[in-house]
């Protein structure tokens, strides 16, 4: 076998929108099913990275995530620490929970293990409608 014919994945390469990696161990699919620790940080590094959702979304222009969190599996160990994790876990539909940036330290724009943590569905609206809103831009 020549190496030229081998196909090597770097998997410290910033592959995700351009800035997240995946890193080595926990595995992003098992079984062809995407794992639910790793929609939501693909989440995060979407909506904070990637034109096209910021161009939807331009309160979150200014976000970004820690550098500790770029990396998946930094992620997936530390947000077993999240306040609201185990409610997380339990994926109740009745009390979906989300994870936010800006509930613990308000106007916070970095999604990082001190300031984030599990809230639900309906306690991250009222939060988010009792800022002020930020006009989506209008294209004319």
């Amino acid at each position: 076998t020549s190496i030229n014919s081998l196909s090597v994945k770097d998997s410290l390469k910033p592959t995700v929108y351009g800035m997240g990696i995946k890193g080595e161990g926990q595995p992003a699919q098992i079984n062809g099913k995407m794992q639910r620790p790793y929609v939501i940080w693909k989440d995060i590094i979407r909506r904070c990275y990637d034109e096209k959702s910021l161009a939807l979304y331009p309160t979150y222009r200014e976000c970004t995530v820690c550098d500790r969190w770029l990396n998946y599996q930094n992620f997936y160990e530390d947000i077993k620490h999240l306040h609201g994790y185990s409610e997380w876990v339990l994926n109740d539909p009745q009390h979906k929970m989300q994870i936010d940036k800006d509930i613990i330290k308000p106007g916070n724009k970095i999604y990082c293990p001190e300031y984030c943590k599990f809230v639900t569905a309906t306690e991250n609206s009222l939060d988010a409608n009792s800022r002020p809103k930020t006009r989506r831009k209008q294209i004319h």
